[in-house]
């Protein structure tokens, strides 16, 4: 059953209900239902049972709207407050049916009662009531599949009518909807992907951005009289006996220049490649 007629289902279910309650608590109530039943007639009302059949008239007037809206509107209350209310108002047909009263209209009224509840209870109804994600005419669905290894885990998949197995849901947090170019049948993809490799290309241009530290080997060099050096593109910062000495002041310098250290290897690279240029 498509969405479509679901609502078309649903609008019927109003239209029955109304038709209902309006044959039985506002034409039949007074005219060979209960008020009648029991010996009372418009004409000689007092005001204490005016009061009782305003209230209890304006609550089944307030009920139909609320439920009415909630219907419509597809609030996932309406659906248990339209049951309760089809549940209070069969007592009514099944008072009537006790003291003999129209036994066989009431009985039928009764029966169309327990049909609305029985279909208010069904998987389809129970959709139209649920939130779940739409997509166009696609409802987002999941259900929990065993894997070979055992694992249990949930799939999502969308359909636009009520699958076999499976029950509506809202988009997973780190979704994306995708749509086919083909088929255009919507489907998810994690969106973590995407922001890790955008994170990456960000951290990656940032990191390209910052000033760079070079900590180089002279030890081959006999230009230089320390072993380790400290420097620049440009220009060599200081120069250290020990990698160790030399690492240290290449942090001191890269917390104040906000730049990045680069550390030759014992092949003479450095990371990513860079290697400083000469003077």
């Amino acid at each position: 059953m498509n969405n479509q007629t679901l609502d078309l289902n649903m609008y019927l279910f109003l239209f029955i209900l109304y038709i209902i309650e309006i044959f039985f608590f506002f034409i039949g109530f007074f005219t060979t239902g209960l008020f009648y039943h029991y010996g009372f007639s418009l004409g000689n009302v007092s005001i204490l049972l005016f009061i009782g059949l305003l209230l209890i008239h304006g609550i089944i007037l307030y009920s139909l709207y609320l439920l009415s809206y909630g219907i419509i509107q597809k609030k996932i209350w309406a659906r248990k407050f339209t049951m309760f209310f089809l549940i209070w108002a069969s007592l009514w047909t099944i008072w009537s049916i006790l003291i003999g009263n129209n036994i066989l209209i009431n009985a039928i009224i009764l029966i169309c009662y327990i049909m609305l509840l029985l279909y208010l209870t069904s998987p389809t109804v129970a959709i139209y009531f649920s939130e779940f994600f739409k997509y166009g005419k696609y409802i987002l669905y999941t259900r929990m599949v065993k894997l070979k290894s055992g694992l249990i885990l949930p799939i999502f998949f969308f359909s636009s009518h009520h699958p076999h197995s499976g029950k509506p849901t809202q988009l997973p947090k780190g979704y994306l909807v995708k749509e086919n170019p083909t088929s255009h049948m919507p489907y998810l993809k994690k969106e973590t992907q995407n922001l890790s490799k955008n994170k990456t290309i960000s951290e990656s241009s940032t990191n390209n951005n910052r000033p760079v530290i070079y900590v180089v080997n002279h030890s081959k060099d006999s230009h230089y009289q320390e072993k380790w050096a400290c420097r620049s593109n440009q220009q060599i910062l200081s120069q250290h006996q020990t990698k160790k000495e030399a690492l240290k002041h290449a942090r001191i310098l890269a917390q104040k220049r906000k730049a990045r250290i680069l550390v030759q290897n014992i092949h003479g690279k450095f990371i990513y490649g860079f290697k400083p240029r000469l003077q």
